[in-house]
């Protein structure tokens, strides 16, 4: 099913363990980042969902004027 972010710009927060430290909870915590303690910052989104026979990754580069829209 395509969702409602379909073909819309949106920011995600991303979440990690504190830098300088190891161990199995900071593995936890940069595996799930819904349980992790420390901001880490954010990435600008743009999501285009079709239906298609076999599946595809695409990137691309930001265009200048959405880079300046943010």
């Amino acid at each position: 099913m395509i969702g409602k972010k379909n073909n819309i710009f949106f920011w995600k927060n991303i979440y990690g363990a504190p830098t300088g430290v190891s161990g199995d909870t900071t593995n936890k915590m940069n595996g799930n980042p819904e349980g992790a303690s420390t901001w880490k910052g954010r990435i600008l989104f743009h999501v285009d969902a079709q239906k298609v026979e076999k599946p595809l990754l695409k990137v691309h580069d930001m265009e200048e004027e959405v880079r300046n829209l943010a």
